[in-house]
């Protein structure tokens, strides 16, 4: 069954190992200097609206790079011609969970990457497919998932590692009908947080959004 028929595909060893290591100690820093910032120890220091046991960061400026490093692949796989949106990355511990969800459109088209794991617990992602089936989709280090996130809910059960954390790279048909949505509104992909950028609407109101309406 073809990407556009079950509405998700697992790509294998897009990334490998030096390219996850260095991700993880560039998004450790991340988090590290907000933490410091904040007068807070890094293992509790919790910044996701939508995941209580977590950090997560939009747009840090390396996983803005794998939008471009991966476009390629993403119109491969997609048989469309995609522009990128934004990025998004998450610190996963003990105890998250992901409720069941779609969405907004700026993620009409998606990847989740698996950055780093934890051997003690291979948490899978799970997908409802475009066919009305439910999945479970493990990721190994390096692996990633495109979907349709605007389309296929997706969701994770609680988490029972100590940590686990994942890349979200989202683009648009330019062809489509959100071609609005290029660069998540922004002037050019890199600005976020961390740069003193906010864009009109916020990760956060965005995720109040999401919650009480289904894109």
């Amino acid at each position: 069954m073809s990407f556009n028929e079950k509405g998700y595909e697992i790509v294998r060893g897009v990334l490998n190992k030096q390219t996850t290591d260095l991700l993880s100690i560039q998004f450790e820093m991340i988090r590290n200097t907000f933490a410091f910032i904040n007068n807070k120890h890094p293992n509790d220091f919790y910044t996701d609206s939508q995941i209580k046991e977590g950090f997560s960061s939009y747009a840090p400026q390396c996983f803005e790079s794998l939008l471009i490093l991966l476009n390629d692949k993403m119109n491969e796989v997609t048989q469309k011609q995609l522009a990128p949106s934004y990025s998004y990355a998450r610190f996963y511990y003990y105890g998250a969970t992901l409720e069941r969800h779609t969405d907004r459109p700026s993620c009409e088209y998606s990847a989740t990457v698996c950055i780093q794991d934890d051997e003690s617990d291979k948490w899978p992602i799970s997908i409802t497919g475009l066919d009305g089936v439910d999945s479970d989709v493990v990721l190994n280090v390096g692996d990633m998932m495109i979907y349709r996130g605007d389309l296929c809910e997706h969701w994770r059960d609680p988490f029972k590692g100590d940590c686990h954390i994942q890349a979200f790279l989202h683009y648009v048909d330019t062809n489509g009908k959100y071609t609005d949505h290029i660069y998540d509104k922004r002037p050019m992909l890199g600005f976020g947080p961390m740069m003193g950028f906010q864009n009109q609407i916020t990760e956060e109101e965005y995720t109040k959004i999401s919650q009480s309406e289904k894109w």
